[in-house]
């Protein structure tokens, strides 16, 4: 008896593992190597994530992380359909582990997260054989925000300039982005209504960041105990998801979650002070800062007109930096 219920377990699991043997075959002819990069063929292009080498004409969206190369069709390019099957595999190219998606990505601050993390970067594919997304060290970027990225490739996410939480009322502002122009939100407002509908923190913030860029968001708001009606213009998301997000990018730099320089704009302020990939940021105006949330409370607290004192670390020595206001980019 027990031999034969081992047999029907077996059976089970090489039975479960097909489609995943299936999909394995299937992936391997999606692969595409670009300039060095190895990434998904796709009908946008060869698409690839997290990479530390990125081609002049790529387009990268440093919120999700997802590189794009346009080129001719392949001639065999992956779909990605807005498919949500818990059960997937994190694949390479030479194999694969079966895993679980347990919670869905309600945001780009809250990631979809899998039964067995992983912290290495991989395509995760459902039985279906369709791209269920991109494993991250933060979570997985499910097939719905690639296909946002690929629909809208410039300017992809938009924001109301604000950070949230969660409120037994609806979503609580907790910071606000001084360098927003015209940002009618207060730090402590409750959101209670969005569009007419009532709001959480967390959706709320998805449906912000898939919201037309440009476009007047109406709010009511509970301020100081008083209920009142707030309008918003959605503006370039620079900062979040698998980034950290600081509101220092309007100085044309951006940081990993370690407060490390993740990248720097050629043309802005930040790329005339020799600061360099890698270089982590220690204190502002003397406060010592550890992580994306203190840089970002600190960073609130500041007035169009403050000038902004930045110490950053290099192998070991330290070193300052300053951002006169009048170079600030207002949004």
């Amino acid at each position: 008896m027990r031999a034969l219920v081992a047999w029907l377990l077996l059976g089970a699991l090489l039975s479960a593992q097909q489609p995943y043997d299936q999909c394995l075959k299937v992936l391997k002819a999606y692969y595409a190597t670009v300039q060095g990069v190895e990434g998904m063929a796709t009908t946008s292009g060869i698409l690839y994530i997290n990479s530390d080498f990125v081609p002049l004409d790529a387009i990268y969206d440093p919120i999700t992380g997802l590189y794009l190369f346009p080129k001719k069709p392949h001639p065999k390019p992956l779909k990605v359909l807005n498919r949500y099957p818990k059960e997937v595999a994190l694949y390479t190219k030479d194999g694969y582990k079966p895993n679980k998606i347990t919670k869905e990505a309600l945001s780009l601050s809250s990631l979809a997260t899998l039964q067995y993390p992983s912290s290495e970067q991989h395509v995760v594919m459902g039985q279906c054989c369709t791209l269920r997304g991109f494993n991250t060290p933060w979570g997985v970027i499910t097939s719905e925000y690639i296909n946002h990225f690929l629909s809208r490739p410039t300017k992809t996410w938009s924001s109301a300039g604000i950070t949230l939480s969660a409120h037994t009322q609806g979503a609580k502002v907790v910071d606000v982005d001084p360098f927003f122009a015209y940002n009618a939100f207060k730090v402590g407002d409750i959101i209670l209504l969005h569009e007419g509908k009532k709001v959480q923190a967390d959706t709320l913030e998805k449906s912000l960041q898939f919201a037309q860029l440009g476009t007047i968001q109406r709010f009511k708001v509970s301020r100081n105990n008083q209920t009142i009606e707030v309008a918003q213009t959605l503006k370039t998301k620079l900062g979040g998801g698998v980034i950290a997000k600081t509101y220092l990018e309007h100085f044309g730099m951006r940081f990993d979650k370690n407060l490390k320089i993740h990248s720097i704009l050629p043309t802005s302020h930040a790329s005339t002070q020799g600061l360099a990939r890698g270089d982590r940021l220690r204190a502002i105006d003397g406060v010592y800062v550890t992580s994306e949330e203190e840089v970002r409370r600190y960073v609130s607290t500041h007035k169009l007109g403050e000038k902004i004192e930045l110490i950053l670390e290099r192998a070991g020595l330290q070193f300052f930096v300053y951002f006169p206001s009048d170079i600030m980019r207002l949004l």
